[in-house]
């Protein structure tokens, strides 16, 4: 009686194993939710409205916000606090500016550059008090649509028309003329409470895909800022730019060769130069993609990788006719002398291209 009864014990526990297991993997999606929600609700207790837009009723709110919610997006950045903490109040600070001239190839990299030179000679100017700035009142009462900060020419103004009507923004000439203020403010002490050196913190600082921290472990000239880059982001871009110029460059004598041990007996397989260059299409992509998201290059020197790449894409892609078979990079002997060309050697445009 009690070896059945201990096994009976023995299964129900075996049985009840199997179901709790059930159980477990039934309630597992929602102990992730309440985990989620519970994440959600402590973001909420500390901002008790994240889906609020910014207030532009009048220029003493605009800049207000503006001032405000860069603080805190900057605390949240050098902090290295999850990405939703630092988006979200940027977004609102960026409401508060008339971007609407804004027409850079990377838009939100010079959008964000706008703003971190704005706040830099913010940080270093005198404001006057808040209750000195006009208000909802005083804008209804005295009909104002304008007002600047005193002893500069950043203007905060109402937008007339377009999506942004009604709306205290700063002007979009305050911002396409933003980098000639920061040039004559920069040498200005910053004020108590200041981001101090956020412009050349941020420019040097790597993309998402290295560690943010890796300026920090390199020498203190490698940090230096030459033509608004860090040195040593300049120094990564043209190795980078090396190493691929070399990499097509093996590409395209491989498929020389390839192309001149078949054109005689199989000319159908004559592809290896037409796809050794369109891999330079893909090339100049992931050298843009990783200039922005690995080295971190802004401004300048991400207009000049971004022309290059694009114009490799434009020259070497299938619509461009120049490399094709009968083109000059498909022929036989050299344009220039007229003698046999060698299955390594490469065609004198792309020699000159491949060096950038």
């Amino acid at each position: 009686m009690t070896k059945k009864r201990t096994k009976m014990i023995r299964i129900i526990l075996r049985q009840s194993r199997w179901v709790l297991t059930f159980i477990l993997v039934l309630l597992a999606p929602q102990a992730l939710a309440q985990t989620d929600d519970l994440q959600a609700i402590i973001s909420a207790i500390e901002d008790p409205y994240p889906l609020r837009s910014a207030d532009t009723s009048s220029p003493r709110d605009s800049l207000r916000t503006f001032l405000r919610d860069t603080t805190t997006a900057v605390d949240a950045w050098r902090g290295g606090k999850p990405s939703a903490d630092i988006d979200r109040p940027l977004l609102r600070a960026a409401e508060t500016i008339d971007f609407s001239e804004v027409r850079a190839r990377d838009r939100l990299a010079a959008i964000t550059i706008d703003m971190i030179l704005l706040k830099e000679i913010l940080d270093r100017v005198e404001l006057p008090s808040f209750e000195d700035i006009p208000d909802d009142e005083e804008v209804a009462e005295q009909g104002i649509v304008r007002w600047t900060i005193p002893n500069t020419k950043i203007a905060i103004a109402k937008v007339s028309e377009g999506p942004n009507a009604g709306k205290f923004l700063f002007t979009r000439e305050t911002i396409a003329k933003i980098n000639s203020y920061y040039a004559l403010a920069k040498d200005l002490p910053y004020k108590k409470g200041a981001s101090v050196g956020l412009y050349n913190e941020y420019i040097a600082t790597p993309g998402p895909w290295l560690p943010r921290d890796l300026p920090d472990r390199l020498p203190d000239w490698a940090k230096t800022i030459v033509l608004g880059q860090g040195a040593w982001q300049w120094i990564a871009l043209l190795s980078l730019i090396l190493v691929s110029a070399v990499f097509l460059s093996f590409l395209y004598r491989q498929g020389a060769r390839w192309d001149e041990r078949h054109r005689a007996t199989r000319p159908f397989l004559s592809f290896g130069v037409p796809l050794a260059l369109l891999s330079a299409v893909a090339m100049a992509y992931f050298v843009e993609v990783f200039s922005t998201e690995a080295i971190g290059l802004y401004e300048f020197s991400l207009a000049v990788v971004s022309y290059i790449a694009l114009a490799v894409q434009v020259g070497f892609s299938p619509g461009s006719s120049w490399w094709l078979p009968g083109g000059s990079l498909m022929v036989s002997r050299s344009i220039t002398r007229g003698q046999p060309r060698s299955a390594g050697s490469m065609p004198p445009c792309c020699g000159s291209f491949f060096v950038w």
